[in-house]
């Protein structure tokens, strides 16, 4: 049996009595449950002091970004531990805009493939071809493109209501023109 809380499979931590659960014959016991149940509730403790102390941005969201720099998380480019080896690629691409008042995006698959494997986004959501990605704000915010992610488990780009709306708009749109 195989259980996942989190994305993080729980069965190497799980009490005998529940890994044996699987033959049709045995049931766990109420113990071996209430064991391992406590200890979820002690890791959850622990995620979540860990996750009180990371760093914020002006909005009081989590700075996954700067948490990653200062060393205080070491994520995983994938959740399959046997996706291979990972590397991070250092290299940047100008997304230009028409609109003259909004900054272009600069992306840095750096800070991108720290996280996330190449596969997570190519050729699934980006073609990786030069000016091959038309996109817009609504369609971003309605899941597509960067959208996938930003607004789901990144930060969000529906932020127009949103306290220190051009702050949230200065983390993409932040190339200077010229």
């Amino acid at each position: 049996m195989l259980i996942f809380v989190c994305g993080v499979a729980a069965n190497e931590n799980m009490p005998a009595a529940l890994a044996e659960a699987d033959d049709e014959n045995s049931s766990p016991t109420i113990d071996a449950e209430a064991t391992f149940l406590e200890s979820l509730h002690y890791s959850h403790e622990e995620f979540v002091r860990i996750y009180a102390s990371l760093p914020r941005d002006e909005d009081n969201k989590v700075d996954w970004e700067r948490a990653t720099s200062e060393g205080l998380i070491n994520p995983l480019a994938s959740i399959d531990v046997n996706s291979g080896e990972e590397f991070v690629m250092d290299l940047k691409v100008v997304i230009k805009f028409d609109d003259m008042l909004i900054k272009d995006v600069v992306f840095s698959h750096a800070v991108h493939t720290y996280w996330l494997n190449c596969s997570s986004c190519h050729p699934k959501l980006f073609k990786p071809e030069i000016a091959a990605n038309r996109m817009t704000m609504k369609e971003i915010r309605a899941g597509k493109y960067c959208g996938h992610c930003h607004g789901m488990v990144a930060f969000p780009t529906d932020v127009v209501d949103a306290p220190n709306f051009r702050a949230n708009c200065l983390r993409c749109h932040r190339a200077q023109r010229g």
